[in-house]
């Protein structure tokens, strides 16, 4: 629709400030209503809601392990490490949790040690 705001660039600039523990609850409901998003087919949607989650530094495991689920689905192995990383020094977990962080980060840089580089281009002759 011409003119209108995608809702997912609403709700980044209303992360903006959930780190106050006042806003706690918002940060819940943003990652409720990502899952619903990802339950209907909008997984872009949903992807950027779970980031945003993740930029307020949330203390709990919902949001990092959507995250690390969905980048490992489609090969994006960097985003894989990244959330994992930020998983590991920010959710608040028992350690089987932290040891699947791990096992997902340690997976990912594996993988992207697998992917082939692309062939240099051959000089036009």
């Amino acid at each position: 629709m011409a003119g209108s705001t995608r809702p997912q660039t609403f709700c980044l600039l209303w992360f903006h400030s959930l780190m106050q523990p006042e806003n706690a609850a918002d940060v819940v409901r943003a990652f409720l209503r990502g899952q619903n998003y990802e339950q209907v087919g909008k997984v872009d949607e949903a992807i950027e809601l779970y980031e945003a989650a993740v930029a307020a530094e949330f203390d709990s495991s919902g949001p990092y392990d959507r995250l690390i689920r969905l980048y490992a689905d489609t090969a994006r192995h960097r985003d894989v490490v990244r959330v994992a990383e930020a998983a590991i020094a920010k959710v608040h977990t028992y350690e089987d949790k932290k040891a699947w962080y791990e096992q997902m980060r340690a997976e990912a840089i594996k993988a992207q040690k697998n992917v082939p580089r692309a062939a240099p281009k051959k000089p036009s002759e």
